[in-house]
């Protein structure tokens, strides 16, 4: 036990220093995945390395992935974007802390268009979260506020975990994404409650009304 602790601390140590030093995500699995087959199997050990990536990569269900995000590229970077965010905006009116609202909306809604958690927390990190600060929200719960709609996306449907979760479990694809939606619903429900509460016990977490407007000017 303590030699496989031991081994797992030292494979998580090499992964960190690789994402660390600028080495992209799957090169940094790719490395700690052979040094381990190496370890633990020998030469011998890459046939069987070879089939596994071979069989992943031919798997039907695991082709909705790309897709996906495809999907999701071509809705950040076509400008539908700035016509969602201003058209929530518009739709919320004007109450106080309406950007953590937005904030909640946006992210359940990218949610639904992408499914990649880490995509919607970047996009919503440069564009969103700058105006945030701007107009006078809170800095912390700003942040939890983006990072905790993120947090969605793997659960609102179509989503990219859910999808290889399916796969390696064998069980239904698409019952398995039909069933992230309820989850996803009663999440964005409890964060904007969640939201309304801390405005009311702590309003200076957002700026007044007018305030907003004159800063956002």
């Amino acid at each position: 036990m303590t030699a496989l602790i031991t081994t797992i601390l030292i494979a998580l140590a090499i992964l960190v220093s690789l994402l660390v030093g600028g080495t992209p995500v799957f090169v940094g699995f790719l490395v700690v995945n052979v040094i381990g087959v190496l370890i633990f199997f020998g030469p011998a050990g890459f046939g069987l390395f070879a089939n596994s990536i071979f069989s992943t990569a031919t798997t039907d269900t695991l082709a909705a992935v790309p897709l996906f995000i495809i999907m999701g590229e071509l809705l950040f970077r076509s400008g539908t974007m700035e016509v969602l965010f201003s058209s929530l905006d518009r739709l919320i009116g004007r109450i106080r802390g309406r950007q953590y609202v937005l904030c909640v909306l946006l992210s359940a809604i990218l949610g639904a268009l992408s499914g990649a958690a880490m995509a919607v927390a970047g996009l919503l990190g440069r564009s969103l979260y700058p105006a945030m600060i701007k107009r006078g929200y809170d800095p912390r719960l700003s942040a939890g506020t983006i990072l905790g709609g993120a947090s969605l996306d793997p659960i609102i449907p179509p989503s990219v975990l859910a999808v290889i979760l399916a796969t390696i479990a064998q069980v239904s694809t698409g019952k398995l994404l039909i069933a992230g939606a309820g989850p996803g619903i009663l999440l964005t429900l409890m964060f904007l409650i969640y939201v309304g509460v801390r405005l009311w016990f702590n309003p200076k977490l957002a700026p007044d009304i007018s305030l907003e407007d004159e800063r956002a000017k």
